[in-house]
């Protein structure tokens, strides 16, 4: 029997919430659409996720190349990040 739906924020707009003011947002498509990609079906993902805070985020974000933040944040390639 379902108790409980997670409510997550969400827009028609989707193009505004991955470039606020035309400038694109690294870390809301990085660390949010590549970790909800990366934890689906896994809740201990999501807590660990959850768990590891904003400095091991920004950590993660602060390396170059970009084209490697997938690795480097989540441990493996995801093709439309590279293209």
């Amino acid at each position: 029997m379902l108790k409980a739906i997670p409510v997550q924020l969400t827009s028609a707009d989707f193009r505004s919430m991955i470039y606020p003011g035309d400038a694109f947002a690294l870390e809301t498509f990085i660390m949010g659409w590549l970790s909800t990609i990366n934890i689906q079906g896994s809740y201990i993902k999501y807590i660990s996720n959850l768990v590891s805070g904003k400095r091991k985020r920004d950590k993660k974000l602060s390396h170059l190349p970009l084209g490697e933040l997938d690795i480097i944040a989540f441990g493996k390639t995801y093709s439309f990040w590279h293209e």
